[in-house]
């Protein structure tokens, strides 16, 4: 019975020598509950970055869903979106500014692009509708989100 025991704990199953494989299958397939059959993924690898061992049978969990991902306590705030935007207008009309220059002999594709935060591009240097075009879509995902609290999912 301690061999049974620790062959469960190591391996998570116990098959006996003294029955055929497609015997001691069966008896395992049977011995699983139904809501673990049922919520079996087809492939539960997945690359560990933890620095720490995980859990014994983590792979268990990866295919029951975003219900097993906790939920923060509050939506996301406006201060977070705005930061957010703001990188992503920056970052989006620097693309603008510079979308032409991989057509000139100046540029270099193994050139560095060191991104700066005090630097911003000058508006002027942006078409009229470019512009426009993202004050409407940040106003638009502005609008999604409101500080809220939120029911817990675990």
């Amino acid at each position: 019975m301690k061999i049974k025991s620790q062959a469960i704990s190591r391996f998570g199953v116990f098959s006996d020598p003294a029955l055929p494989s497609k015997v001691n299958l069966y008896n395992h397939v049977l011995s699983l509950p139904v809501l673990f059959l049922s919520s079996r993924i087809s492939n539960p690898s997945c690359h560990i970055l933890c620095s720490k061992t995980p859990p014994k049978h983590f792979r268990s969990l990866l295919g029951l869903g975003l219900k097993f991902c906790p939920t923060p306590e509050f939506t996301t705030s406006p201060r977070k979106i705005n930061e957010s935007l703001e990188r992503f207008r920056n970052d989006f009309l620097t693309k603008i500014l510079f979308c032409h220059e991989r057509f000139t002999n100046q540029w270099d594709p193994s050139q560095l692009y060191l991104r700066s935060d005090t630097w911003k591009v000058p508006e002027r240097a942006i078409p009229i509708e470019v512009r426009t075009r993202s004050t409407q879509f940040e106003n638009a995902i502005r609008s999604l989100f409101h500080h809220r609290k939120v029911r817990r999912n675990l």
